[in-house]
């Protein structure tokens, strides 16, 4: 039995497996009553040997965000063509190009935006867990800051790249070639 008077110079805990960002936060915020006289060392997420290897997928997945997000342009490209007489009775109804475009972004966006988050949770939920088994560490790279950083990154280029391609075929003819089937 320990002495109540007695002083405890360090505390270490050996885990099998490294903590999540979030098992941190949480074993941090468990001794904020005693905060004062407890410090805990900067977290480091993975171990030497497999830091390139979280590094690489997780550099993968906002590229794949951005392979995404451009795929979605292309397909997007096609409904715009498609829709050239809509836009034509949009224009004669009174609807500035510039309405137009904010339009067609934000019918888009309404569309990505749903995609992107499904996707997002059935990786994180259904996909994770055996991908686990493989990468033992992955349920540590794919944190929530991963995520928004995808989302952030795949919203960012798709509403850039359908603002251009919107302008680019709302400014391209005029209403009465729209109107005429002509495009």
């Amino acid at each position: 039995m320990v002495s109540p008077d007695s002083v405890v110079d360090s505390v270490s805990i050996k885990l099998e497996k490294p903590l999540s960002y979030e098992q941190y936060t949480e074993l941090k915020n468990a001794f904020s009553s005693i905060e004062d006289r407890v410090s805990f060392s900067r977290y480091i997420p993975f171990y030497d040997e497999d830091y390139w290897m979280y590094n690489s997928a997780m550099l993968a997945s906002l590229l794949i965000a951005v392979v995404a997000a451009f795929n979605l342009v292309v397909l997007y490209h096609y409904v715009l063509v498609r829709r050239q007489k809509s836009l034509a009775i949009f224009q004669l109804c009174g609807c500035t190009k510039g309405r137009a475009i904010r339009l067609y972004v934000a019918e888009s966006l309404m569309l990505t935006v749903p995609c992107y988050c499904l996707s997002a949770v059935l990786y994180h939920f259904v996909l994770l867990k055996p991908f686990t088994r493989i990468f033992p560490y992955i349920d540590t790279a794919y944190s929530l800051r991963l995520y928004a950083t995808g989302f952030g990154i795949f919203v960012t280029v798709c509403t850039i790249a359908i603002w251009i391609l919107s302008a680019r075929i709302v400014s391209k003819h005029s209403i009465v070639e729209r109107k005429g089937g002509v495009v």
